[in-house]
């Protein structure tokens, strides 16, 4: 298992946490089931489930950042706003 740091932008704030997973996509599920959307502002249960959903499908698939080792980014709107997830491997396990 590695260790993941996500960044998300979302609205008028930025979201820090961490989450596990043996490849960055299984660690982007994880993080994206782990989310707590109590502190997010405009953020709601139906729109975590779409949160999830979206990040299984192709068009949400994140690419690696250029240049970089390890850091991915990815998109989704949300409620008629744009988030800005992006992420890096942090450590080895």
């Amino acid at each position: 298992m590695h260790t993941f740091t996500f960044i998300m932008s979302y609205k008028e704030g930025i979201y820090i946490q961490q989450n596990i997973g043996n490849t960055h996509i299984e660690a982007l599920q994880n993080w994206a089931l782990d989310l707590d959307i109590k502190g997010i502002k405009g953020l709601g249960l139906k729109s975590k489930q779409n949160l999830i959903k979206s990040l299984n499908d192709e068009l949400h698939k994140p690419v690696l950042l250029k240049n970089l080792t390890n850091a991915w980014c990815t998109s989704i709107i949300l409620n008629g706003h744009l988030a800005i997830i992006n992420f890096v491997k942090t450590a080895k396990n």
